[in-house]
């Protein structure tokens, strides 16, 4: 995977972007990934950041209520068509109408035939220590950012703010 991003700094270059990303010399790889790693090169995007799933909807539920959307949890939705006033979302114990509807199931809507064709089911995988704050640092790697490879089937890690070690894929 050396040199993957290659092509994408040179496209960049010729329509005169600066790229998000920055190439990481060896020396720089140590120090945020550890001196024993075996890592040859990489890039590092500053802006970018790692969100926790559960974290991240629950925060976007309570901000849609503080703002004044209505949540309807744990009501299987059978139809959605248009309506005279709007949207009409039937549901076992009724028929509400909203403007817009998000339609927030992941792969749970690989089933429908509108949704098919761009929705891909795969599996995910990760696991976790327990904290270990202690040993990040004396391994010199609490400052280690999230990490990626390029490949089609993307392999992750990196480590939470109570110094817990992840990976997945």
């Amino acid at each position: 995977q050396v040199g993957a991003w290659e092509a994408a700094f040179r496209a960049a270059d010729e329509v005169g972007l600066a790229p998000p990303w920055r190439r990481l010399g060896a020396e720089e790889l140590g120090e945020l990934f550890g001196q024993k790693g075996p890592y040859l090169a990489g890039v590092i995007d500053e802006r970018a950041s790692r969100v926790q799933p559960a974290l991240f909807a629950r925060g976007l539920r309570q901000t849609a209520l503080a703002l004044g959307a209505e949540v309807y949890e744990r009501s299987p939705v059978s139809r959605i068509a248009p309506g005279p006033q709007g949207l009409e979302v039937q549901t076992a114990a009724g028929t509400i109408t909203a403007d817009k509807v998000v339609m927030a199931a992941n792969a749970w809507m690989a089933h429908l035939s509108e949704f098919r064709p761009s929705v891909m089911v795969v599996s995910s995988e990760i696991v976790a220590t327990d904290p270990i704050p202690e040993l990040l640092e004396h391994l010199g790697l609490r400052r280690r950012p999230g990490g990626f490879n390029s490949r089609l089937m993307v392999n992750y890690g990196g480590s939470t703010p109570k110094g817990q070690v992840y990976l997945g894929r």
